[in-house]
């Protein structure tokens, strides 16, 4: 759930074009973040 709010919030503040939209980018971008928040 962090990564998920980290890639987010990341996307906000820095939107990128994205033609097309590629959504297993946002879930590899996502798995790493919250292996990086894992303790």
């Amino acid at each position: 759930m962090l990564g998920v709010a980290v890639v987010k919030t990341i996307q906000e503040a820095q939107p990128l074009p994205r033609i097309p939209p590629d959504p297993s980018d946002d879930l590899d971008i996502t798995i790493a973040v919250a292996f990086d928040l894992d303790p």
